[in-house]
């Protein structure tokens, strides 16, 4: 296999390469969505990947919120650590 940095590609090698993503669109919480989330019975919650208490939630403000993600889990597949019904990832701006 050879290695090549992006500079030492010629333009045919190049026109393979596939463009990056594009970054999310931003998705900031509603101001009742955001106070739902306090709710440890509900919704387990990760801030940029850590898994953080509900409370915390006490010590930002809806608007730090620059992207989130929430989806079920269902009952099958909920353990004793996240029986929460909800998992909401959340990243700051």
């Amino acid at each position: 296999m050879i290695s090549k940095s992006y500079g030492e590609l010629s333009e045919s090698e190049k026109s393979f390469l596939f463009n990056p993503p594009k970054s999310p669109a931003k998705n900031q919480p509603s101001s009742n969505e955001f106070e739902s989330w306090k709710s440890y019975k509900d919704f387990a919650l990760w801030l940029d990947g850590t898994v953080i208490p509900n409370s915390k939630l006490n010590d930002i403000r809806n608007t730090e919120i620059a992207f989130y993600l929430s989806n079920i889990v269902h009952q099958n597949s909920r353990a004793g650590r996240f029986p929460q019904e909800h998992q909401v990832h959340l990243y700051s701006t």
